[in-house]
């Protein structure tokens, strides 16, 4: 997916990403960074509007301590399907999946 490697490009967020993902398809991306991403960070992430998925499983558990951003257009505009995402989230997600923990959530 090109938006996480135009993202890469920029240095002050390629210190606080953590890139998963085969090439040329949709990225999970762990955010490494003590603070939650700007906006700005996360929209560069996902490449558009950003929206928070509320479910996250492990192993059939929900996680509560994970939030999980996506492109809010990514199904409408037809972003393919993030496949690595599958693992933690019961819905198809679509493009780039910014994955925060703890004090990095969105508050």
């Amino acid at each position: 997916m090109q938006i996480v490697d135009s993202a890469m490009k920029f240095s002050n967020l390629l210190k606080n990403i953590s890139v998963q993902g085969e090439e040329g398809k949709p990225k999970v991306v762990f955010w490494q960074g003590k603070e939650a991403p700007t906006l700005k960070e996360s929209q560069t992430i996902v490449g558009g509007l950003i929206e928070c998925v509320a479910e996250i499983y492990h192993n059939e558990t929900r996680i509560k301590d994970v939030d999980i951003i996506i492109n809010e257009e990514g199904l409408l505009i037809g972003l393919e399907l993030n496949e690595a995402a599958k693992e933690f989230c019961k819905i198809p997600l679509a493009g780039n999946v910014l994955v925060l923990k703890g004090e990095q959530r969105l508050k």
